[in-house]
């Protein structure tokens, strides 16, 4: 985090020197919070009934100069909490629910709320009318995001999927 909000004072300290004065800069955050109930089968003395809830935010800046550079920075934090510590029973039960995948897939952590951060982007970029040149870390499409004009069940199964249902926020 506190890499990002150094990146951020360079990125406007370097805005204002006449060689990189005529830039344009973009700023934003993405949020995704999810708040999950879960009530499994009751095994033995196991915590079969909990709730936890998930949060994902993205931010992101991105600078664009006036000879065709530009450079990008966006890191991504994702937290769990209120994880049941004592939802992975004996076989044949296993995990009561997917909170109890997640504590005990982080269990040498011992605790019931797990934060992790990465570089999402982190990107050097050159573009003119016919030629354009990244590298770094960056996210890319493969061309696949076309598919949804020649396939309608496709489109179905995108708008219908699991994940559509959970509470969202996006803030841009």
């Amino acid at each position: 985090m506190a890499i990002f909000f150094i990146s951020l004072v360079i990125l406007f300290a370097f805005s204002s020197i006449r060689v990189f004065a005529t830039c344009t800069l973009e700023i934003g955050v993405n949020s995704i919070f999810c708040y999950e109930n879960w009530n499994y089968f009751k095994f033995g003395n196991y915590q079969n009934s909990y709730t936890f809830y998930g949060i994902k935010l993205k931010p992101f800046a991105k600078i664009e100069f006036s000879n065709g550079m530009s450079l990008g920075l966006g890191i991504n934090m994702v937290g769990l909490g209120n994880l049941p510590h004592n939802a992975v029973a004996v076989n044949p039960a296993g995990f009561l629910g997917l909170g109890a995948n997640y504590y005990f897939s982080n269990s040498t952590l011992n605790n019931s709320s797990i934060t992790a951060v990465i570089v999402r982007e982190l990107s050097l970029g050159y573009k003119t009318k016919n030629f354009s040149f990244k590298v770094g870390r960056f996210g890319f499409s493969d061309g696949t995001e076309l598919s949804d004009f020649y396939s309608k069940d496709l489109v179905f199964l995108k708008n219908t999927r699991i994940q559509k249902s959970k509470v969202r926020l996006d803030l841009y």
